[in-house]
């Protein structure tokens, strides 16, 4: 058993011991994720799942609590419990991000039997100052980690696409690709076909279709895939939103 402390004073107690995990059955239909800041994931059968902005929420009392720490003399009693404070907070909100990420993939992989996903260059991402913040937030590298050893142990196949693959601005109805897409275009009529297209949600499909290339219509390892003709929607009425309500 290993004892360990955090720098906020909490002590936590680890130990290992060998479980033996039944083999895994792969079952469940497929489904395309694309991940966003605007909503955190959008599904390719509608659903979309709210970004909870871990930081973003608590940083304002995060920036005083900061300033406090700033002024106190390095060393101080006033200074450590400035600290502590400090901490706690940034303590805090990593535990809400693990918390709402371990969820939400438990539910994935138990939910779905394959899951396309892009695969995203975070660390590259990090370098757009407008947005790293945010894509930190979001902490989409650790999802997928999560994500794959999950998979792994409940019977749910991870495929990932292509990160190039023109995923936002490719009408999943009809083919069609738009030369541009700028980000903020949140959805869009394809001029061919008139389908009406959710930016995210059409990603999602789109990346479902890829993941799933081969095997659409038919029972691939054991799993129930859609066939691409259920994404088609005709018109350029906008569709109800199918909100994430909770697991």
């Amino acid at each position: 058993m290993v004892v360990s402390k955090t720098k906020s004073g909490r002590y936590y107690a680890s130990f290992q011991v060998e479980v033996e995990i039944p083999e895994p059955v792969c079952e469940g239909e497929a489904i395309g994720i694309d991940l966003g800041l605007a909503q955190y994931a959008a599904l390719s059968d509608g659903t979309t799942i709210p970004n909870p902005r871990n930081l973003i929420q608590s940083e304002k009392k995060l920036a005083r609590l900061q300033r406090q720490l700033s002024r106190r003399k390095k060393g101080s009693t006033g200074w450590r419990k400035a600290r502590l404070q400090v901490s706690r907070l940034q303590e805090k909100i990593a535990n809400q991000r693990k918390d709402f990420q371990h969820k939400l993939t438990r539910w994935l992989v138990d939910e779905f039997g394959v899951i396309g996903l892009e695969s995203l260059n975070v660390k590259g991402m990090l370098h757009n100052r407008r947005l790293a913040k945010q894509i930190a937030d979001a902490a989409w590298g650790e999802f997928c980690r999560q994500l794959a050893y999950k998979g792994e142990w409940y019977g749910c196949q991870i495929r990932h696409v292509d990160q190039w693959y023109p995923s936002s601005k490719t009408c999943s109805a009809c083919g069609t690709v738009l030369e541009e897409m700028p980000l903020r275009v949140r959805d869009w009529v394809c001029p061919e076909c008139q389908a009406y297209h959710d930016r995210d949600i059409n990603a999602a499909r789109n990346i479902l279709m890829q993941a799933t290339v081969g095997t659409t219509g038919s029972h691939a390892g054991g799993v129930r895939v859609r066939p691409l003709f259920l994404f088609a929607e005709a018109g350029t009425q906008k569709p109800e939103a199918n909100h994430f309500s909770g697991w």
